[in-house]
């Protein structure tokens, strides 16, 4: 069954979760979190506590023309520059992307988007003499650790992490009753996270397992235990082609 305070109960014997990490882990208050009952078992708690999610902030300047060399792909900035990372669109809009994570997004999003922008433009004017300010026509700032059940980017490795982690923290729940819980996004994914394909990859597994479970239930034409659900889930992740979903 799930709740919420202002759009009511849905039920469902099966339910995929994928929402961030810092949602799972409680770190913004109850009213950014998920409460549990029964509560996750201990082994899924300390794989959702072990992760180390970092903010990610992006910077967008939109020109009137390309100052940069056509075949360039990104540049990387040593300190004291702010932006640590520069992308190019491959377009013909013209548009750099500044990327942060972590501490760098951090100091970021601890500055005004006016200021940072200008920040933005004064170091890209270093690396290509002034002509960045000149061709400058807009540019937005976008801060993931300031949005509410997001509050954060991706879950790159840390120190907190044991080796089986990622593996724990995508394995599924299965109850007694026949209910099952799965998890999915990119932290879920051991093989090829901090990527959006990587969460992609994992939304496919969880909604395979899922479809996988409903079409024994037909099969059947009864709930199944847990036990019958391991069995049936087991058989699932074996089928399931993770190279196949990569491509």
């Amino acid at each position: 069954m799930l709740q919420r305070p202002r759009s009511g109960v849905w039920r469902a014997p099966h339910v995929i979760l994928c929402v961030p990490v810092p949602v799972l882990q409680g770190s913004y208050g109850p009213t950014e979190s998920i409460a549990m009952s029964p509560p996750l078992p201990q082994w899924k708690e300390n794989s959702i506590q072990d992760m180390t999610c970092s903010p990610s902030l992006k910077v967008y300047a939109k020109f009137s023309r390309r100052f940069w060399p056509a075949d360039m792909h990104g540049m990387i900035f040593a300190l004291p520059n702010l932006i640590p990372e520069v992308w190019t669109d491959h377009g013909s809009d013209n548009i750099l992307c500044g990327f942060t994570m972590a501490s760098w997004a951090e100091r970021c999003g601890s500055m005004p988007p006016a200021k940072l922008l200008e920040a933005f433009l004064e170091q890209l004017d270093r690396v290509f003499d002034g002509k960045a300010s000149g061709a400058y026509e807009g540019g937005m700032v976008f801060d993931w650790g300031k949005v509410p059940y997001i509050r954060a980017g991706y879950c790159p490795p840390s120190v907190t992490e044991q080796e089986d982690t990622r593996r724990k923290l995508a394995e599924p729940i299965l109850y007694d009753t026949g209910y099952s819980l799965h998890f999915a996004g990119e932290a879920a994914n051991p093989e090829c996270y901090m990527t959006a394909h990587g969460a992609m990859d994992s939304g496919a597994r969880a909604a395979e397992e899922v479809m996988r479970l409903f079409k024994s239930d037909k099969t059947t034409g009864n709930s199944p235990s847990g036990l019958q659900q391991r069995r049936r889930l087991a058989s699932c992740l074996a089928g399931f082609d993770h190279d196949k979903m990569g491509r």
